[in-house]
């Protein structure tokens, strides 16, 4: 009787700490999504333009942002900084292309989402009225609309967790 009941514990032990380390990976996966949302709320904020970089077209699984400066009379202007971020894999991944005589430091490869089990989706969108309509040319978004989907780890949660946003380009020319 002893031999069961102390199995039954240890079995039930077991589950416990499985489901504990799901939750973890479940909260670390949610802190992930919520940061990367962070990073591109606050790039394309910045941003004065959607755009087509060589390499990497502002598309459905791209970005790119073209990133204002000042000029010499303090008038913000379109610089040729570059702020991609792109799928690659599993990854969600940010770029940093400083233009020439930027003050900006390249970054390539930053993992801004691990484990994304379904491309990331970039809608561009334009104010006409009260509402918001689709363009087809990117540089003329006013707003980028994300849509991305994680989960704690490839395989074991295929639906994962998702996360919108939705910003406005303050800086658009």
């Amino acid at each position: 009787m002893f031999a069961i009941v102390a199995a039954a514990l240890v079995g039930l032990y077991a589950l416990g700490m499985r489901s504990a380390d799901r939750q973890g990976r479940d909260t670390q996966t949610l802190a992930n999504g919520q940061r990367a949302l962070a990073m591109l709320e606050k790039d394309v904020i910045e941003a004065c333009e959607a755009t087509t970089v060589a390499g990497i077209p502002a598309s459905a699984s791209a970005l790119a942002l073209r990133m204002p400066r000042f000029d010499a009379d303090g008038i913000l202007v379109a610089s040729d900084d570059v702020i991609v971020y792109s799928f690659a894999g599993n990854q969600l991944l940010r770029e940093v292309r400083p233009g020439a005589g930027s003050a900006l430091a390249a970054v390539t490869g930053q993992v801004i989402l691990d484990h994304a089990t379904g491309s990331p989706v970039f809608d561009y969108l334009r104010d006409q009225g009260t509402s918001l309509v689709r363009v087809l040319q990117v540089q003329q978004a006013e707003v980028v609309r994300v849509r991305l989907q994680a989960s704690a780890s490839v395989g074991t949660d295929p639906d994962g967790q998702f996360f919108r946003g939705e910003y406005r380009m303050r800086n658009k020319r």
